[in-house]
């Protein structure tokens, strides 16, 4: 669902949780942001957060009108000025602009709104925002980058940052840094928490839980995992070239394997799936395509049963 649309819905039926929303800045309006964030924080007394993205993959870049998405130094560039213009829009109105006098006959004090007037490199916008100003003034600003240029925009900008680092080393160098950051900016360090980010495995009791990491592992692709280490700078030291070969080598053995099987799964479980599964001989042919297969399954179970 639209998250906005949905978190819209919770607002009126919860109150102590914050309802944080993810918006690209690369594939948005300012006005409209703006203004949707602020909605959401009256909607749900000031509650609203917003998740600044810049976006990373051409897929996406395809939904709008594009066939590549934008240089990464391109994307920050745009970024940098589109969190300036929300958040001065977000100012339009002082927190008391609007004294609803009918005796009168003022509806706003027009001494407290602000025209933002804003003229850049990507961006021309007048204002002022058409909703009054949010109950927390600026609705929560959350960021996850970690390569340089997310790093500044969170310093500059987030009050949340979350981040995944593979080691407790790594953790502590990159908590430093972005605290020096925040204050290199004019603001205090403890304005922006740090939260660590987790991969959660969850199974049964141990034994478990300790082969399940594994077997999710098997379900990953070369491609989709050399997509994560672009994406992720805590990876960027990673040797892929090597890990995409082990791969590929792996899923040709396992096809191999599957060829010179006479089971058309990819695994004793599959095959005691497909057993199970094998209708009466009255019953009528059909067909049987998952929605995903698992990586690594030559065959899976797109085929016909008669």
């Amino acid at each position: 669902m639209e998250t906005l649309t949905l978190l819209s819905a919770l607002a009126v039926h919860t109150t102590h949780i914050g309802l944080t929303a993810t918006a690209s800045t690369s594939y948005n309006e300012p006005f409209t942001v703006a203004r949707q964030f602020a909605s959401l924080d009256h909607l749900s007394a000031g509650r609203s957060g917003w998740n600044v993205v810049t976006s990373a993959t051409d897929a996406e870049a395809r939904n709008f009108n594009l066939d590549h998405q934008l240089p990464h130094a391109a994307r920050y560039r745009r970024a940098r000025e589109f969190m300036k213009v929300v958040t001065g829009l977000w100012d339009s109105w002082e927190d008391d602009a609007f004294v609803y006098d009918k005796e009168g006959g003022r509806f706003f004090d027009p001494s407290k709104l602000h025209i933002l007037g804003h003229r850049g490199d990507h961006f021309q916008v007048r204002g002022p925002l058409n909703v009054a100003r949010p109950p927390q003034g600026h609705p929560v600003i959350v960021e996850a980058g970690s390569s340089p240029d997310g790093q500044d925009l969170a310093a500059r900008w987030a009050e949340v940052v979350f981040t995944v680092q593979q080691t407790l080393e790594g953790a502590q160098a990159y908590y430093r840094g972005l605290k020096k950051q925040v204050a290199d900016h004019g603001r205090h360090p403890e304005q922006v928490k740090v939260l660590p980010g987790a991969f959660i495995v969850s199974a049964a009791p141990r034994p478990r839980p300790r082969t399940s990491t594994p077997r999710c592992r098997t379900w990953s692709t070369p491609s989709s995992g050399s997509a994560c280490s672009r994406t992720s700078s805590a990876w960027s030291t990673y040797p892929v070239t090597r890990w995409t070969a082990r791969c590929r080598s792996s899923r040709r053995r396992r096809a191999r394997r599957a060829s010179s099987s006479s089971s058309p799964s990819c695994s004793p479980r599959a095959a005691h799936r497909t057993r199970s599964a094998v209708p009466a001989p009255d019953a009528p042919p059909q067909t049987v395509t998952p929605a995903t297969p698992r990586a690594g399954c030559t065959n899976s179970l797109t085929w016909l049963r008669g």
